[in-house]
């Protein structure tokens, strides 16, 4: 299968972040959900500040408005498919490339309210469609090999679409730290965390003479920074292996590093740690590249994090820091990085 397509939820997919279940919510449940939903995204987008309608709360996930203009693509997509499902033998659908569609049709620059006139009226054209069902929702559809879904699961779906990502606008409108790349103009805020981070807990584990310098020790890929109201408060960064480098040498692929990673003491426990690792990953996926990165296994909390993510070990080298040999652990992310 494509790693660029998502697989399709089961038949009785359970959304592990909303709670949704698919198994759970009868035709006419799910009908309802579908019907409410253009009035629930005008109250949604109501409660986000205007200038936080275009922002994305992480790199690779979207604003509010791309959100909008999502939940209008699965209105116009479900009827489509539900269409070709009542009038068809088993018809191959389209899979709907959403990222695609956000980045090539300008999303991020959409107009909220013809969006949501839209929305209001394609979602009365899908109902429309579910009317017509009659008794075939055993009726089914196939999209990538191995993929049969039914008529009930195509408005199941639809529901859940609907009631997770109106929940999305929401959320991403209203999150206080943004996950955006790192700009020159942070160094100097991130070399004060830094220093802190030293002064108190050791990290970096050599004390950089020149701080802003180690941040952007080449050759990088990428960084970012947890922006809490225009103060930097965390970091991570993504870089190219050394040719001699023992962590990439574990793995049978291109790699790269997921380094520098940090955040300010009084900003944990606030889930930024795995967002910026998020950020990270996505990155070399993006580029074709197995991220890896290795721990030293002292620091228990940064590796239960990896491993919460779903990340392996893949094996250990030591570092010696000060005259004394320290144990490290190399992990590697199980695949793509997937939405936050």
């Amino acid at each position: 299968m494509d790693r660029r397509v998502p697989a399709l939820p089961a038949e009785d997919h359970h959304c592990p972040s909303c709670g949704f279940r698919y198994a759970d919510l009868a035709p006419e449940a799910a009908t309802a959900v579908i019907a409410e939903a253009p009035a629930r995204a005008a109250a949604a987008m109501v409660e986000v500040p205007q200038h936080r309608w275009r922002v994305a709360s992480d790199p690779g996930t979207w604003s509010p408005v791309e959100y909008l203009c999502h939940l209008r693509d699965v209105a116009v997509s479900s009827t489509i498919r539900l269409h070709r499902a009542r009038t068809e033998e088993r018809p191959v659908v389209e899979p709907m490339l959403n990222d695609l569609r956000a980045r090539r049709f300008r999303y991020v620059d959409a107009d909220p309210a013809a969006v949501l006139a839209e929305l209001e009226r394609v979602v009365a054209g899908l109902v429309d469609e579910v009317a017509r069902i009659g008794d075939g929702w055993d009726r089914t559809v196939t999209r990538l090999p191995g993929e049969e879904r039914t008529v009930r699961w195509l408005v199941r779906h639809a529901a859940h679409e609907f009631g997770h990502h109106v929940a999305d606008v929401r959320r991403v409108g209203s999150v206080v730290v943004v996950v955006r790349p790192r700009v020159e103009a942070d160094l100097a805020v991130l070399a004060a965390v830094l220093r802190d981070l030293r002064r108190r807990e050791g990290y970096p584990l050599r004390m950089q003479e020149d701080l802003g310098s180690w941040l952007c020790y080449p050759p990088v890929l990428g960084a970012w920074v947890a922006d809490h109201g225009g103060g930097v408060v965390g970091h991570v960064a993504l870089r190219l292996p050394e040719p001699d480098d023992p962590v990439a040498a574990l793995v049978d692929e291109p790699a790269a590093i997921v380094c520098r990673l940090f955040v300010a003491r009084d900003e944990r426990g606030k889930g930024l740690g795995e967002r910026l690792v998020r950020a990270a990953w996505r990155a070399a996926d993006e580029r074709g590249l197995r991220p890896v990165l290795d721990v030293l296994v002292r620091d228990s909390v940064a590796v239960a994090l990896y491993e919460r993510l779903g990340w392996v070990r893949i094996g250990e080298i030591t570092h010696t820091i000060d005259g004394t040999v320290v144990p490290a652990v190399c992990l590697t992310a199980p695949g793509p990085a997937g939405r936050p």
